[in-house]
């Protein structure tokens, strides 16, 4: 995969491949494989939202805090 790059007057867009994920090929695929621990719920999210909407400034350990996660758990709400 190379690099890809669009513009126009008012915006400019890159599309870098993930070099770090490869097949067992060697190839990068470009594809995710879909899978989720599930153990992230809708629950979390809705509540994160809230205390951002709340508080803009409140930080990942305030929040994972509030809501009784670790902050990788929050983390990996804002990766999903």
């Amino acid at each position: 995969m190379t690099p890809t790059y669009s513009s126009s007057a008012t915006w400019f867009k890159a599309v870098l491949p993930n070099l770090n994920y490869t097949t067992s090929s060697g190839k990068s695929s470009g594809k995710s494989s879909g899978k989720s621990s599930g153990k992230s719920s809708g629950k979390s999210s809705g509540k994160i939202l809230d205390l951002i909407r709340s508080n803009p400034q409140i930080t990942i350990p305030e929040m994972a805090e509030h809501i009784g996660v670790s902050t990788r758990a929050v983390e990996k709400i804002f990766l999903s």
